[in-house]
């Protein structure tokens, strides 16, 4: 399961007033610190650690920008 996901909203719609279609990419799951910040990594240790976790949310990421902006796409009618 991915921690990002997205949200489209807006676009054609039966309504008279044309809306924009727009998307919002927001973290789907993390933990929060005792400070209250969300967290999108487990304690990282070590520099391969944090290699390895930020290659994984780059791919995450570049996951739900290919599927975003193919429903963009598809709202948009293209």
């Amino acid at each position: 399961m991915s921690r990002f996901d997205f949200e489209i909203t807006g676009g054609p719609s039966e309504t008279k007033i044309p809306t924009t279609a727009e998307v919002v990419i927001y973290v789907q799951y993390g933990s929060e610190t005792s400070f209250g910040a969300r967290t999108i990594t487990s304690k990282l240790a070590t520099e391969g650690e944090i290699d390895s976790d930020i290659n994984a949310l780059k791919k995450e990421l570049d996951e739900v920008a290919d599927a975003a902006k193919c429903a963009l796409r598809e709202r948009r009618g293209q």
